[in-house]
């Protein structure tokens, strides 16, 4: 570790609480997990900067490159430095982070470490920053990066919520005061609420004195703490797969097997529930964001089996990647894609173009308010009026958010299996007055039969599966 580094380190001011000025909307980038795995190297990250340039998808706002785990040899150097494995990135990281940020268009490079002794993946991935805080948080400066994502994948440091925020706090401080601007993405643990959605099946299913817990800031923690934490907290009750829905996610790598039917639910589905029962949209803002996952846009389940894709399964549809992108933009979440750039737009036009097509959607996502969606109406089929509204039962669900200019974005989710006309009515989220309605996707006005104003309500024909986002504006 560089001697002026440490000497830096040293002479800047302490830093308490998230003071890195980035993060100021939710991050959009490319991650290698989803797609690759550890399968990762220098050629395929530059490849894969190339095309986020050469394709337009850097223009849209996507200048982030982040590498997840696989880049890290297991051990350390004698003086605790970590070890990049040269045979796959022979250059080294700083010559990376410089390739990228000279691209036509400036891009960021991200890297992925572990708040406890060791990160997840085979033979437990690389080294952790456990015992190494102030020391990674340089290391990873010297490199010149510009985002960090922190996995949790062992109970060194304990699931207290109050042990939590020491140690994710710790290495919080290390980063401020290592002087670079470093987008600081993390994954904390905390206990399943006993309440619907996939939560009651851990409840029911966990063993004799088991804690069922997942990813997702402690409850516990007050949303004070959270915003001066982080810039973004992974919200989920199980990782991000690439299928809508599963009663047991595991059917999807390693079926038939002793375990398929005992695994937890999942899907995105299952993503879409956590970030509405284990976090709260308030929470979320400018320079902290709820996390619903990395998604598998444009997959095809043709990607990474340790990350959900592959197996049994051709992954999800065009309309539902489009789901994907309309619910993580209107809750605020961050988007973040993991397709292979370098052949998609051969490989898989159509949700290629949709990609490109998303702009609209992206203003929502990035729009300067910085205020999240929040669910303003639910149905279910569950035939008992007194049951609560769970992963499988719920059908329909509307989500609003405020955004600049008094516009509100709408997003119509239809998650059931008919096509369904489905109604915002202006009562389910305030006084809004006489609007204009546009489509984000189509991107074009929606009139009133003869009129282009919108009273008291708007009706609209959403498919199975898909997402209708408009956006109502105020009248002139």
């Amino acid at each position: 570790m560089s001697l002026i580094l440490a000497f830096v380190l040293l002479l800047l001011p302490n830093t308490f609480g998230l003071d890195n000025g980035v993060g100021q909307t939710p991050a959009l980038a490319w991650s290698s997990w989803n797609y690759f795995g550890q399968d990762v190297n220098e050629t395929v990250i530059k490849e894969i900067a190339d095309a986020m340039v050469s394709t337009g998808l850097a223009k849209l706002g996507f200048v982030q490159i982040n590498i997840d785990s696989g880049y890290l040899l297991r051990n350390r150097t004698p003086s605790g430095d970590m070890v990049v494995n040269k045979t796959k990135f022979p250059g080294g990281m700083q010559a990376l982070s410089h390739y990228l940020a000279t691209r036509d268009v400036p891009l960021g490079l991200g890297l992925y470490t572990d708040i406890t002794n060791h990160t997840c993946g085979p033979d437990k991935g690389g080294p952790g920053a456990y015992g190494y805080y102030e020391h990674d948080a340089l290391q990873f400066a010297s490199w010149n990066i510009s985002y960090l994502k922190v996995d949790m994948c062992s109970v060194d440091i304990g699931i207290d919520p109050a042990s939590q925020l020491k140690h994710w706090g710790q290495l919080r401080d290390a980063l401020n005061a290592s002087g670079h601007h470093i987008y600081y993405s993390i994954c904390p643990h905390s206990i399943v609420p006993h309440s619907g959605g996939p939560g009651g099946w851990w409840w029911t299913n966990a063993a004799n004195g088991t804690r069922p817990n997942t990813y997702a800031p402690p409850i516990q923690w007050t949303a004070e703490q959270r915003k001066g934490l982080a810039n973004s907290l992974l919200v989920e009750f199980t990782n991000l797969f690439d299928f809508w829905y599963k009663p047991h996610w595991l059917h999807a790598r390693y079926c038939p097997g002793p375990k398929c039917n005992t695994s937890s639910p999942g899907g995105f589905l299952t993503n879409v529930d956590a970030m509405q029962e284990m976090t709260k949209p308030e929470y979320g803002g400018p320079g902290s964001w709820s996390d619903g996952d990395m998604l598998h846009v444009c997959n095809y389940g043709e990607g990474n089996p340790d990350a959900g894709s592959g197996g049994d399964d051709s992954g999800m549809t065009l309309i539902e990647y489009q789901s994907s992108l309309s619910i993580w933009a209107i809750l605020a979440s961050p988007i973040i894609i993991s397709a292979d750039l370098r052949s998609l737009p051969t490989r898989h036009p159509d949700c290629f173009k949709m990609l490109l097509e998303s702009d609209e959607v992206l203003v929502i996502s990035q729009d300067a308010r910085g205020l999240p969606g929040r669910l303003v109406y639910q149905s279910t089929n569950a035939t008992d009026k007194k049951a609560l509204p769970t992963t499988t039962n719920i059908v329909e669900q509307i989500w609003a958010r405020d955004l600049v200019g008094g516009k509100v974005g709408v997003a119509l989710f239809n998650r059931g299996e008919n096509e369904k006309m489905m109604t915002f009515a202006w009562n389910m989220f305030g006084d809004l007055g006489p609007r204009t309605a546009r489509d984000a996707w189509l991107k074009k006005p929606i009139f009133n039969k003869r009129s282009p104003y919108f009273t008291n309500n708007i009706t609209l024909s959403v498919q199975p599966h898909a997402t209708r986002v408009i956006v109502l504006s105020p009248k002139n």
